[in-house]
């Protein structure tokens, strides 16, 4: 009776030490990677994340036009680089070629020219838009006359300029610009 009686002792405490020692699954929920936790979630909540998508809106919601040139329009310097620029108030024209402009025509395309017969207008503050909206030429033409003491004139009209996003609404840009 003694043997079996130390035979049972014996087997329960090796039962006993054997459950104990067992780790536990644990399936609450608990902040970690997703990687370490098998789940989703931000375990990082100063650092948001976004799921699904947004949809970015237009600040501008109508067309205007723009006259460049004569009274309020002041021109940046013919330093014989490839950009010319005018200013009147908080709105500025700039327009962009390949190399240095000679007399011709240029076609407008809305990113950096990418030939000698191409050009860019980029005009930053509209009038009648929102502030620090960019617009770039979409297509169009200018024709360009140079001097031989370096000025170089530019004249444009209903130049279509948008914004990079979105193809509504439209600036139209007419007139003529120096360089001096």
């Amino acid at each position: 009776m003694k043997k079996q009686y130390l035979y049972l002792t014996v087997t329960i405490a090796i039962s006993l030490f054997l459950l104990m020692c067992n780790k536990s699954k644990d399936d609450s929920i608990a902040p970690g990677y997703r990687d370490e936790v098998g789940g989703g979630g931000n375990p990082n909540p100063n650092s948001v994340t976004t799921t699904g998508t947004s949809t970015i809106t237009n600040p501008a919601t109508s067309n205007s036009t723009l006259n460049v040139g004569g009274a309020g329009w002041s021109y940046a310097s013919c330093s014989g680089n490839n950009t010319l620029m005018a200013f009147n108030g908080a709105t500025t024209v700039q327009i962009n070629f390949y190399s240095a402009p000679t007399t011709g025509n240029y076609n407008l395309q809305s990113g950096t020219p990418t030939s000698n017969s191409s050009a860019q207008m980029i005009v930053y503050n509209p009038p009648g838009q929102p502030s620090g909206v960019v617009w770039y030429s979409a297509s169009g033409m200018i024709s360009v006359t140079t001097t031989s003491g370096g000025n170089v004139t530019v004249t444009f009209n209903n130049i279509p300029c948008t914004q990079q996003q979105f193809p509504f609404p439209v600036v139209t840009v007419s007139g003529a610009m120096t360089c001096i």
